[in-house]
Parts: C-alpha cells; sequence; structure tokens
C-alpha cells in the first residue's frame, strides 16, 4: 500500500509504468529473501482451513507473520528511497 500511496495515479490517465515496477521489484525482493510470496507456502498451513488455523495459533505463526510484514515494509521502503534519490539526481 505504501508503494501505491507514493506512486499510484491520481487520475485513470495517469501511468501505473513506475508503480507496477516496484511493486515487481518488492515481489521478487520478498520471494528471494523468504523462498515464497505464498502464506501457504511461508506458514506450512492453510488458513482457510480450520485445521490450519489450529496449527497456525498452536505454533504461534503469527511471529512469522509478523516477521515477513516487517521484511515487506523495509523492502518497500528502500525500494520508495531508490525511487526518490534516481529522482532527485
Amino acid at each position: 500500500m505504501g508503494i501505491n500511496i507514493v506512486t499510484g495515479r491520481n487520475l485513470p490517465t495517469e501511468s501505473l509504468d513506475v508503480n507496477s515496477t516496484l511493486i515487481q521489484k518488492l515481489i521478487s525482493r520478498f520471494e528471494s529473501q523468504y523462498g515464497s510470496i505464498n502464506c501457504l507456502q511461508l506458514l506450512g498451513c492453510d488458513l482457510a482451513t480450520e485445521a490450519g488455523q489450529s496449527y497456525f495459533m498452536d505454533n504461534r505463526l503469527m511471529e512469522s507473520c509478523l516477521q515477513y510484514a516487517e521484511g515487506a515494509t523495509s523492502m518497500a521502503l528502500a525500494l520508495i528511497a531508490e525511487l526518490r534519490s534516481s529522482r532527485a539526481t
């Protein structure tokens, strides 16, 4: 969402090229660091099922989710900083 706030468009006629590029870079960096962008693969359980939810709670996987969210946030902030730096030069 942060990338969209910074690089999204205000009018339907504006380009989404920069936004799309940054989103793809974020996805690539996240997948490189964590091995996947899929919650099922990251957590090892299907949160859409009762069994998966129980596994999630029993194994305290919220901590893992928070780590993934923090990692994604750091990556997004770095991409925004890189964009601003490249626009400043």
